[in-house]
């Protein structure tokens, strides 16, 4: 005689009852953090992404035709930053520059640093406060001339980034 057990209360058709129904609600929960959170990596400008994309063009253009680089030195035990310009322009005479540093993933951990000039020609520094053991972007911008790099502070032993025009890469 055959005591086979209900359908109900075998293990298979469980199992394989459980699979959709992880979906259905791993679904339901990415829906909800798709509706109340908010997208970090879309950056909003007032003058419209196409306007803001135009001067940063116009600023690399003008910094790639006077050749212009820039040199960053980063101190990690005291947190001092020094830049080291190159081809700036005689009309410019800064008295601080704005240092932008992007996270590549999360935009609650952007900053800026101030940097002075120091008494050497070209040469600017700043106090970085911020853990420098990640990846960042980094924008340093004027008026009419613009200089990216890219730390990566995770490699450890880099303690300088390279600045330049986009296109002179």
């Amino acid at each position: 005689m055959n005591h086979a057990l209900p359908w109900h209360r075998q293990f298979w058709p469980w199992f394989l009852i459980s699979i959709p129904a992880a979906t259905v609600c791993a679904c339901m929960f990415t829906i909800y953090l798709a509706v109340t959170t908010s997208d970090s990596l879309v950056v909003s400008a007032d003058g419209g992404v196409d306007v803001v994309t135009e001067r940063a063009l116009a600023a690399e253009k003008f910094a790639a035709a006077l050749d212009m680089q820039g040199e960053l030195h980063f101190d990690r035990a005291t947190g001092l930053v020094t830049l080291t310009l190159a081809n700036l322009p005689d009309t410019a005479n800064p008295s601080s520059l704005s240092l932008d540093f992007s996270h590549p993933a999360f935009v609650g951990r952007d900053h800026k640093i101030e940097l002075l000039p120091s008494p050497s020609a070209n040469v600017f520094v700043g106090q970085q406060t911020a853990p420098m053991d990640e990846r960042w972007y980094l924008v340093l911008q004027q008026d009419e001339w613009r200089l990216t790099g890219v730390w990566d502070g995770a490699q450890g032993y880099n303690d300088r980034a390279l600045l330049s025009p986009r296109g002179a890469r």
